[in-house]
């Protein structure tokens, strides 16, 4: 999601993600109260009246909230790609094991201890 976007400035796109994934998160919370009334076997006039009691605000300063909650996380996780994308992937090497991790914990359960780390750049 957003790929579009990755090449522009960073806090275009971290905005972008953010309110993307606030509004999804507010239609699944809306998702969640009907839901919850057809569990109850409640009628779809009392399943609108909930929502409507919940009131247009209420809703809003919780979208709003939950925004503003992922920006940071979206800021990081999107300096995280641009850094390792970029100049600083070749900087800060990431190790990479000459086998699988799964044959890495077989060998240590059977006693075997490999010292086997490339570092790729």
């Amino acid at each position: 999601m957003g790929k579009r976007l990755e090449d522009s400035q960073l806090i275009v796109s971290v905005l972008f993600k953010a309110l993307v994934f606030g509004v999804f998160i507010a239609l699944f919370g809306i998702l969640e109260h009907v839901i919850e009334g057809l569990v109850h076997r409640d009628t779809w006039n009392h399943i609108a009246q909930s929502l409507v009691s919940a009131g247009r605000a209420e809703i809003l300063a919780r979208t709003v909230m939950i925004i503003v909650t992922l920006i940071p996380f979206f800021a990081f996780w999107e300096t995280d790609r641009v850094l390792r994308r970029g100049v600083h992937s070749k900087t800060y090497p990431t190790p990479r094991l000459g086998r699988s991790p799964a044959a890495a914990i077989m060998s240590r359960k059977s006693g075997a201890v490999s010292t086997t780390a490339n570092f790729s750049v």
